[in-house]
Parts: C-alpha cells; sequence; structure tokens
C-alpha cells in the first residue's frame, strides 16, 4: 500500500522517502523540473551539485547516456546491477542538466530492492536520489535515523528500513574500458 501512495505522490511531481539496498533515500520522479528544484532546497544541496538517478533497469539507463554501447559499460552492467554501483556517465539529452551538477555526467544505478526497481518501472522514469538527510549529515540506514525535521519536508516516506549499510560505490566511466573512483563503497571494479 505505501508504494501505491509513494507512486501517486512522485506522479503529482512530489517527494518522497524510501528504503534502498543502500542507505534511506529522498527523491522525485526526473520529469519533473519543480520537484527537483525543491529536492535541492530540501537537502539544502548546492545546485552546483550532481544528483544521482535511480533506474528500474539497464535499458532504462541506456537511455539516460551517450555512450551506451560501450562493451565494458555493458559488462559493469551485467556484473554489478541490480547492486550498490553507481556509474557516472555521459548525460543523454533527456537528463535535466539541473542534476548534473554544471556537467554533462550523470551518476546512473539499479537499485537491488525489487520494490523500488518496481516502483520506478511503474513511474516510467528515473528517480532523482540522494540519502535522506540535511547535506553534512550522516546518511541514515533505519527509518527510525531519518530525523523528524526531514521528514515534514517531504509529502511522503515509506516507513521501512533500508536493506544496506553504506552508501553505493560511485565511479566514473573514462572510456577505453577505464573507470575513477568517485567514492569508495562495498562493491570493486577492476580497470
Amino acid at each position: 500500500m505505501s508504494y501505491l501512495k509513494a507512486l501517486q505522490i512522485l506522479k503529482n511531481g512530489g517527494l518522497i522517502v524510501f528504503p534502498c539496498d543502500t542507505v534511506m533515500g529522498v527523491g522525485c520522479a526526473m520529469d519533473k523540473p519543480e520537484a527537483i528544484e525543491r529536492l535541492y532546497k530540501v537537502k539544502r544541496r548546492q545546485k552546483d551539485q550532481a544528483t544521482a538517478v535511480l533506474v528500474s533497469d539497464s535499458k532504462m539507463a541506456e537511455s539516460l547516456m551517450t555512450d551506451e554501447t560501450d562493451e565494458f559499460l555493458k559488462n559493469i552492467f551485467k556484473n554489478h546491477w541490480p547492486g550498490a554501483l553507481t556509474v557516472v556517465v555521459k548525460a543523454s539529452d533527456i537528463v535535466p542538466r539541473s542534476i548534473c551538477g554544471g556537467t554533462n555526467f550523470v551518476g546512473v544505478r539499479v537499485p537491488d530492492h525489487p520494490s523500488l526497481q518496481e516502483l520506478i518501472k511503474e513511474l516510467g522514469t528515473p528517480l532523482v536520489a540522494t540519502s535522506a538527510n540535511f547535506k553534512g549529515e550522516e546518511a541514515p540506514v533505519k527509518f527510525a535515523e531519518v530525523s523528524k525535521e526531514f521528514l515534514s519536508l517531504v509529502d511522503f516516506a515509506i516507513p521501512e528500513d533500508s536493506t544496506g549499510t553504506v552508501a553505493s560505490t560511485v565511479i566514473k566511466h573514462l572510456g577505453e574500458g577505464r573507470v575513477e573512483y568517485l567514492r569508495r563503497g562495498s562493491v570493486s571494479i577492476k580497470n
């Protein structure tokens, strides 16, 4: 029931707090510019800081990137998705530049959380998502760790705990089978 309500709120341009396979998240539909702007305000995030997107599968991910035919990338997706790996790639034209932090790149991930994958699939657009805490604070893992103040600023929260304990590994695809680590997590990629 919570996921159905969350879906309606996302479709109407709202913000939700949700459990994930890493830490508790906050997000909005990628096709709602006003919601993205509000997400940045709630998070107290600078406009020049990029925000990643969660997708339901690699096909949705490929629609967001210009280098989707890269075999190295396809292998990463096959071997590490769904999972705690965010891959920063060259963004396609459908990605709002407001989430790219002044670059032409976007971080993309398929979470290993079946209910969240289904929610994104039903939404039909990626979820612009970040951890459910104010900038500079520790990312919550359990629903009870999300601050009351933070919860008061969103439209709905799914009252479940995340299944992980740390934020995702973030790598940037440099082309020619090379990656750069932007944040270390539980996943490692061989260069």
